[in-house]
């Protein structure tokens, strides 16, 4: 899907020294305007139980909130993309996966192990919370933890009020560091169980990003949002992403290696 006159922007030559160096980098808009307008209301069937694909035969597809339940928290579906083709065109286009390898040093293979719809409701306040963690706290069913990272794709403007997503700059270089607790809604008890390193700082950046805009960041790097205060609801989608060679050697309920085999559950969205 495309309007025609949308061509997503040459990859940044500095980008994969910032994700080096940061642990994250913010890319521009990769996703055409249309892609994006359908997304939108795509994400909303699915949140309304609405699926193309039933969920049943999926084995990792998952929610947090029932269909019909009120909307005043974060709303969290595993693998929607499984359940919708427009969801599927949209964590398949092609920028995202090209502009994965460059993180990734040039790696000759990227493809989706895990997605998760993330709807962030207006006025949800701590409810909307997502609490500072590291992703390969839930992640070492893998064998190593080079070759992935995830791709954060914004479908609606993301601001400091709507609740963008917080990085700490260079913290990917600390050690796996427990707790962290991606459903800790309180902020500051989910800071004071996080022992910073010793000759560490912790500072945060906040990722504000237009809508169609992707961050990428890397499985250690210390991340997490507040509540969304604005009036309209912050929608994205974590695309979660391997290169070849990386093999799952634990059970988990995310990803397994004959799952990795199925091009429709989990897409190759970049290949050399």
């Amino acid at each position: 899907m495309g309007n025609g006159t949308f061509t997503a922007p040459d990859i940044d030559q500095n980008a994969a020294a910032v994700f080096q160096s940061q642990g994250y980098f913010q890319a521009p808009q990769l996703i055409p305007d249309d892609l994006l307008d359908a997304s939108v209301a795509h994400m909303d069937q699915v949140i309304a139980g609405q699926y193309e694909t039933d969920p049943v035969i999926r084995h990792h597809f998952s929610r947090t909130v029932e269909p019909g339940s009120p909307q005043d928290r974060l709303i969290k579906i595993n693998n929607a993309h499984g359940v919708d083709a427009t969801l599927l065109s949209l964590i398949s286009y092609p920028a995202i996966g090209a502009w994965a390898s460059f993180m990734l040093g040039g790696v000759d293979r990227v493809q989706v192990w895990h997605t998760q719809l993330l709807y962030k409701p207006p006025g949800s306040s701590s409810k909307g919370n997502i609490g500072i963690h590291q992703d390969f706290n839930y992640w070492q069913f893998f064998d190593k933890i080079d070759g992935i990272l995830t791709a954060w794709i914004a479908l609606s403007d993301v601001t400091v009020p709507s609740g963008a997503m917080r990085f700490v700059p260079g913290s990917h270089r600390w050690p796996l560091i427990d707790p962290g607790n991606f459903a800790e809604q309180d902020e500051r008890k989910a800071l004071a169980a996080i022992e910073v390193p010793d000759g560490e700082e912790w500072t945060e950046h906040a990722a504000v990003m237009p809508r169609g805009a992707v961050s990428f960041h890397h499985p250690m790097t210390f991340h997490g949002s507040g509540p969304n205060v604005s009036d309209q609801p912050r929608r994205s989608i974590a695309v979660h992403l391997c290169s070849e060679g990386s093999r799952v050697v634990k059970e988990n309920p995310f990803v397994s290696d004959e799952t990795l085999k199925s091009a429709e559950e989990n897409p190759v969205i970049f290949q050399r």
